[in-house]
Order: structure tokens, then sequence, then C-alpha cells
């Protein structure tokens, strides 16, 4: 260090020589640099709300309302943002050892005031839930459970999305299974169940993928669209190679789960998976027939998708002068009776779940999950 600095005072002294009178033997050292301000610290109500925004897509963090949790039992929630949309975003909820944010609409907004309360909700529409960041439950089975019983463990599922539906959900198409890595029922069988949609590709996106790939790119391409229990056991299926043909088998599967590769006729990257009130779906749309949906059915877009329309259902191309219409990662729903556009809106840019095909036998919602 002190060599490096004797060097630098030498070359100094030698450039301005003529101008400063230097000599040899006189060293000018530049000024000592400016220390830098130091960077502000951030506070609690900082953090918590950079916490709360880690649960959902930003469009939703960035202008939803952000409430503190309560600081004892009964207590009022603290407002720590005030937002322009009615998505409200809570932080990490220190009871649990997991990172656990979340984000809830309307509907999810009114199930945990009743849940806070002990009250029975009312759940009269499908609602709609982020916790990308993961989430924690003290029990599968008991809501009011504040520890895990003895021998057992917290629940710790990854990032996911969490579904309300009139009605409930139905044990025997989901399951209640918390290790199981696909959609499943927490609390089942109490007014607070609910849906878990594990939102965790098994791979980063490796397309768009042309027709004559090998096998191998194709069902590589498909571990980008789902969880990995789902896409690593799902019957894997090709595209038909022209209108009106049949689909080719990549691969046997061991679960439910039909999947298939990029769509060749679309621009982007698209491969999807089914459950199989999709593949029921799927198979009436590719004939077009009108499907009978008697169940919430999932589907996993994880690479995101395209569409030549979000009102046309068997649009090809994009009309004149409009693009595709080509959203983020997202789920797939699709529910008996459809969806209320007054409650999700058809806006394909807003960021937020919206529905695709209103109106029409086809009628589905996306749930955006990047």
């Amino acid at each position: 260090m002190q060599q490096r600095n004797v060097r630098f005072a030498l070359l100094f002294c030698l450039s301005v020589l003529l101008l400063a009178g230097c000599q040899p033997g006189q060293f000018v050292l530049p000024p000592p640099p400016v220390a830098a301000a130091p960077t502000p610290a951030v506070t609690v109500q900082e953090a918590k709300i950079q916490s709360a925004m880690e649960a959902a897509p930003p469009v939703i963090a960035e202008s939803a309302t952000v409430v503190d949790w309560p600081a004892a039992p009964g207590a009022e929630q603290a407002i720590l943002r005030a937002g322009s949309d009615e998505w409200v975003c809570m932080p990490d909820w220190p009871a649990t050892p997991a990172n656990d944010p979340m984000c809830l609409d309307p509907t999810w907004s009114a199930w945990m005031q009743a849940f806070m309360t002990g009250a029975e909700p009312e759940v009269t529409t499908l609602g709609v839930a982020y916790m990308l960041a993961g989430g924690a439950a003290a029990s599968n089975t008991d809501p009011a459970a504040t520890e895990p019983a003895d021998g057992e463990e917290w629940v710790v599922p990854p990032p996911h999305v969490m579904l309300l539906m009139p009605g409930g959900f139905d044990a025997a198409v989901y399951g209640t299974d918390y290790t199981s890595g696909k959609p499943w029922i927490l609390w089942d069988e109490t007014p607070y169940e609910f849906l878990i949609v594990p939102v965790v590709p098994v791979a980063e996106a490796a397309g768009p993928i042309a027709v004559t790939d090998s096998v191998e790119t194709k069902i590589r391409n498909i571990e980008a669209a789902a969880p990995a229990v789902i896409a690593d056991n799902a019957m894997l299926m090709d595209w038909p190679t022209e209108a009106g043909g049949e689909m080719t088998p990549l691969r046997a599967g061991t679960n439910e789960w039909l999947c298939v590769p990029d769509w060749p006729a679309t621009p982007p990257d698209d491969p999807m998976c089914f459950d199989p009130a999709w593949t029921a779906w799927m198979g009436a749309f590719m004939t077009g027939a009108e499907p009978e949906i008697d169940t919430l059915g999932v589907s996993y877009m994880l690479a995101g998708g395209a569409m030549a329309s979000s009102s046309d259902p068997f649009a090809t191309q994009p009309a004149d002068g409009e693009d595709w219409v080509v959203p983020p990662s997202h789920v797939m729903l699709i529910m008996p009776g459809g969806f209320d556009a007054a409650v999700f809106g058809t806006d394909d840019t807003s960021g937020k779940p919206w529905i695709v095909w209103d109106e029409t036998p086809f009628e589905f919602l996306i749930v955006p999950v990047q």
C-alpha cells in the first residue's frame, strides 16, 4: 500500500511539475475522498411493507393497502400504507417460523376478518389470495391451532395461491395431503377450508420449441409448466401435427394430470399441465363441443402463455391492429357457472386475475403468479 501511494505521488508530481513548481522529493497528494452519506436505516414500518410486497405480483402488491397483524388478540390492525385498489397485503406473521406474507382480494379479506374473530365466513364468490414467499400453518386440520401437536411439525407449503369457493372443495378431487406437491385442501370440512395451489415450476423455461424437436426436448420443455410432482409424473402428450389430428403420447404417466409442450401455433413458449377437469375441458375445446364443468379445475402455465384473442376462443391470429395476448407465468381456473366479470374483470393488461373468453362456454380465469 505504501509503495502504491508513493508511485501515485511521483506520477502526480511529474504531471504538474511545470505548472506548480513541484520538485523531486516533494510529494503532493490529492485531497482525501469525501465519505459517502450513511444509508438511512429502514424503519420497522418500511420493513413490514417490504415484507408484505413479497407476497404477490408487483402490480397487486404496489397498489394494495398494507395492514399489520394485530398487536394482541382482538386488537385493531394498523394501516401501514394506504392503497389505491381493493387488495390488502399483510407482512410476515411473527407467530410462525416461516416467511409468510400474504395478499388478499376482497373475498379473502372478508374471510380473514371472520377467521380472526372466530366467526363463520360467508363465501359467495371465488376468492384469490397470494403467498408467493411461501407460508406456514400449525396444523393441516385444526384452524385454531397455534403450535403443532406433539410429534408433528409446522405445515410449510412452498410459494402458492390460495382459493376460496362457495360450498368449499371436494377432498375426493383434491385430497388433503400437504406433502403431495399438488393442489390440496387445508382445514378440510371446517368453515375455514381453502385450496392451496403450489406455483413453483420444475425448471426454467426452455422454449419455444419446434414441431420437429426431439421427444427429450419436448419433455424438458414441459418441466417449466408445473410443479415437480405434477410434471414429473403426468402423462405427456404432443400436439396434433395437423388440424383435427390425434395427439401423440410422449410418455406414460402415473398420476391423473396431463401435460403438453409449447404449442407451435403461438409465438412464445407455452407448455401447460391439466388436472382431470381441465383435460375434459380441453377435449371439448379441441372438438368445438361445449364443456361440462362440475368442479373447480386447475391447470398450470408457469412458463407463460399466449392466445390470439382474449374474447374469441377460436381466433388463430390477432385481429388487424392487435397483438398476441401474452400473460406471464400463471394458473388457470375453471368452475361451474363461470366467473363474474364484475368481480375479476376482463382486462388482460391489468396484471391481476382476469377472465379469458368471458360469456362464452370456454371462459376461464387467469391468475398471474410471476
